[in-house]
């Protein structure tokens, strides 16, 4: 069935629209789009660790009295000025001691290295891995100690056990070890190793 229409307008009209139809339907059939939907990308998150492993615990002022503290599985740090004695507990991967005139006690303590900044310090232990004093007229009496290096002059170190390896740069020191001590490396003067 053919429709036919007599006005101008009509027939202009409906071949236009026709057109549009052939055009889209070419279009449509020809190419095709595709389209692209890009989604915002999800934020990233860094887990942070545990404070207590990354920075030490720093002993607070107590006053001049003696202060306790537990290392809880992470460092502790004890500055200058902050107290006259200390007592560690817990379990310690490193005690760093920086203040002078102290008295500290870890023989409550597991503690897997011991620094010592500073002068006139005492310290008290049982079994550590390493020691290391830098500093002057420091005492520790210790059980046993795997590793100990002193810089500094007048310095003590006491082990009711052994001690694996010495090593001294500095004067007039004592290192004494009821069972021995295993390598030597003295390169300070007056020294007595033992």
């Amino acid at each position: 069935m053919r429709i036919v229409s007599q006005n101008p307008a009509t027939r202009r009209r409906l071949g236009l629209a026709a057109g549009a139809v052939l055009v889209s339907t070419l279009a449509l059939s020809g190419c095709t789009t595709e389209t692209v939907v890009q989604l915002p990308e999800e934020p990233t998150f860094v887990e942070a660790s545990p404070s207590s492993t990354d920075e030490p615990r720093v002993v607070e002022e107590q006053d001049g009295a003696a202060a306790a503290i537990d290392c809880a599985g992470g460092p502790i740090e004890v500055p200058s000025g902050t107290t006259t004695g200390v007592e560690v507990t817990g379990e310690c991967p490193t005690v760093t001691i920086r203040g002078n005139d102290l008295t500290v006690d870890m023989t409550g303590a597991v503690v897997d290295d011991v620094v010592v900044r500073a002068d006139r310090v005492t310290v008290y232990a049982s079994d550590v891995r390493s020691l290391s004093i830098d500093g002057y007229d420091t005492v520790v009496d210790l059980d046993r100690v795997a590793d100990v290096a002193v810089s500094g002059d007048r310095n003590t170190v006491r082990a009711a056990g052994g001690i694996d390896a010495v090593s001294v740069d500095g004067d007039d020191n004592i290192l004494r070890a009821e069972t021995g001590i295993g390598l030597i490396d003295d390169a300070g003067e007056r020294n007595t190793i033992g």
